[in-house]
């Protein structure tokens, strides 16, 4: 940290190179998300925030780190930041998902991760204006803590014994930027903003910990499959809180697998229903190996009217695209002077760093961001007192870099 201080950063930001585990690492709820930049290459179809919140399923392909996580959270971010009823719903597939699944299994799948994400929201967005709830408003969303399984309401309890100040959570809770966010991680979600406590809340949390009613009418839509019926019931709660659509951000379908046809498998009943979903506004953000795309292609082709209702783009980047994603985590940092990495060589790199970094990632953000964070462990581990980055410290992280896996290329 040392080095990183005397070139003006008072952060690492090339700590890791994985979105989960940066998210995981920051200890500024902001830091993540000030790293992000928004790849927009001309002639390309953007897959910034902008576009992705239309109306409309979405699906993002992409290489392994090429930057797909960071994307969708970086739209739940912007769901969860700038209001306009939308409720954002993370789908991450799980590590036992490596068979193809059936939609049933899916359904389930969204309706339990609905709930934590419809309740979280609802807590980060109460204000004393919204009082008195209805009966309606807590019947059902009573019912979607009891779908968000034991995880959300243990992370309930821990929350209402915080606001009571009879945790010995409080010292962090005061300490905290995210306030009552910090407990959201234990439900597998990321603060997003500074959550304070108000009477509205402590009465919300009185009243949703406690047993409600099983069953409420709801509208079943005649085309509902079997196993559908709990899904309506989270658009339903959802809509009784002011939501009027859910995107369901999925992710992970690569995290055990990586056979086209077997990544594949997994997602192809979802598409399957993509129409029926929309008829209830529910519109699927994908984030997908590229590898699938032509199979996931062939398959919108033979579903009658889904080519209409689906928009793709691929994530890619070129050299400018990752210089201007460098520059912004030297600025968000706190260097304003870096413009290049090439203020960093020394005299014997006669190219420079930046152009021969950029030629062994391949267009790849997470190789980038590995090399440049082995060049500086390789330089601070054996000339740390020094300013410049030589020859020595370039040919150790090469040998680093040989032993990096191999990655599917563009």
């Amino acid at each position: 940290m040392r080095y990183l201080k005397r070139i003006g950063l008072n952060a690492d930001p090339f700590r890791t190179p994985v979105a989960e585990q940066e998210i995981s690492a920051s200890e500024d709820i902001s830091e993540f998300y000030n790293y992000y930049y928004p790849n927009e290459t001309p002639g390309q179809e953007s897959t910034t925030p902008n576009w992705l919140r239309t109306e409309s399923h979405h699906l993002i392909y992409g290489l392994p780190g090429a930057g797909k996580t960071t994307t969708r959270l970086n739209l739940e971010l912007d769901c969860r930041t700038v209001l306009d009823g939308t409720l954002a719903v993370t789908d991450l597939f799980g590590q036992e998902e490596t068979e193809p699944v059936t939609i049933e299994d899916h359904v389930l799948r969204i309706v339990q991760a609905a709930a934590v994400d419809l309740v979280i929201q609802v807590i980060e967005q109460v204000t004393p204006e919204d009082l008195p709830f209805s009966p309606q408003q807590l019947d059902l969303l009573r019912a979607q803590v009891r779908l968000g399984g034991v995880a959300l309401q243990r992370m309930l309890h821990n929350l209402t014994e915080a606001i009571s100040e009879q945790s010995h959570s409080i010292d962090a809770l005061h300490k905290s930027r995210a306030g009552l966010g910090i407990f959201w991680p234990r439900v597998g979600r990321y603060p997003v903003r500074y959550i304070g406590s108000s009477n509205a809340l402590k009465q919300l949390l009185a009243v949703i910990r406690k047993p409600g009613r099983a069953d409420w009418p709801i509208d079943l839509s005649p085309a509902a499959p079997p196993g559908f019926e709990a899904l309506w019931q989270s658009v339903e709660a959802a809509r009784a809180w002011g939501y009027q659509r859910i995107f369901i951000l999925l992710d992970g379908v690569d995290a055990r697998v990586r056979e086209p046809a077997q990544m594949h498998r997994l997602v192809a009943p979802l598409i399957e229903h993509l129409v029926i979903f929309q008829e209830k506004k529910i519109y699927f953000k994908m984030f997908l190996p590229l590898e699938i795309k032509p199979l996931v292609a062939e398959q919108i082709e033979r579903i009658p009217g889904l080519n209409s209702m689906v928009r793709d783009a691929t994530i890619q980047w070129n050299q400018q695209t990752l210089h201007q994603l460098l520059i912004q985590r030297f600025r968000a940092a706190g260097s304003q002077t870096i413009n290049s990495l090439d203020v960093l060589a020394g005299d014997d790199l006669e190219r420079g760093l930046e152009q021969p970094i950029m030629e062994l990632a391949q267009g790849s953000p997470r190789k980038m961001l590995t090399y440049v964070s082995q060049l500086i462990n390789a330089h601070v581990s054996h000339r740390g007192d020094q300013l410049k980055i030589d020859r020595g410290d370039w040919d150790r992280m090469k040998k680093f870099a040989r032993r990096l896996p191999a990655e599917p290329n563009q």
